[in-house]
C-alpha cells in the first residue's frame, strides 16, 4: 500500500526510494525472525505450523531458510512489478 501510494504521489526518484525503504524493512523483519530476536518481548519467527513440530530440527531449519529466501525474492519481484505498473 505504501509503495502504491508513493507511485501516485512522487516522481520516479521518490518511488524508488520508498520501494527500497519498504524492501529494507521487510528484510530487517526477516533477519530479526531468523536470528530469534524478540523485539519488545514479541517472538517473531518461532511458531511452526502443525506438521513441522513433528519433523526433526535438521530438516526444519533448511526448510525455513529456503522459505524466507523465497519470500524475500518474491517480495522484491512484487515491488518491481508495482513500480513498473504505475
Amino acid at each position: 500500500m505504501v509503495v502504491i501510494r508513493a507511485c501516485l504521489m512522487f516522481p520516479w526518484s521518490g518511488r524508488i526510494l520508498v520501494a527500497i525503504a519498504a524492501y529494507a524493512s521487510f528484510i530487517l523483519i526477516l533477519f530479526i525472525s531468523f536470528m530469534d530476536i524478540t523485539p519488545f518481548g514479541i517472538p517473531l519467527g518461532r511458531r511452526l505450523p502443525p506438521p513441522l513440530p513433528r519433523m526433526p530440527e535438521e530438516l526444519v531449519q533448511p526448510f525455513l531458510i529456503n522459505l524466507k529466501l523465497n519470500s524475500a525474492v518474491l517480495f522484491a519481484l512484487v515491488l518491481m512489478f508495482v513500480l513498473l505498473l504505475y
